[in-house]
């Protein structure tokens, strides 16, 4: 639920929040795997995962063990090799693994 604190949007979880947004990640998930070709996809699937895995250690999320930094770097990977000549995607690979290593 969102709700306007002092000018700023601040997202407040529900108790259904974070099995609803588990269930839309999963669903986004399957699709990417079953349309596999679009760099882009698996850009955002990475993304995704990486947020969720931020919140895994504040929450009992990781059961399925597909939110981890590893599977991030495996979608980015992807995406750069699916599209080689994008300069947005690999830059932001080379940001995302730069604040990893750090």
């Amino acid at each position: 639920m969102w709700k306007l604190e002092r000018g700023k949007w601040i997202f407040q979880f529900k108790e259904k929040t974070l099995d609803y947004g588990l269930k839309a990640f999963d669903s986004y998930y399957q699709a990417v795997k079953l349309q596999p070709t679009n760099g882009w996809y698996h850009l955002c699937l990475g993304w995704i995962i990486d947020r969720l895995s931020k919140l895994a250690t504040l929450q009992s999320i990781n059961s399925k063990n597909l939110v981890d930094s590893a599977k991030a770097l495996q979608e980015f990977n992807i995406a750069v090799m699916l599209d080689p000549t994008n300069d947005y995607l690999r830059n932001y690979v080379k940001k995302w693994t730069s604040k990893l290593s750090k």
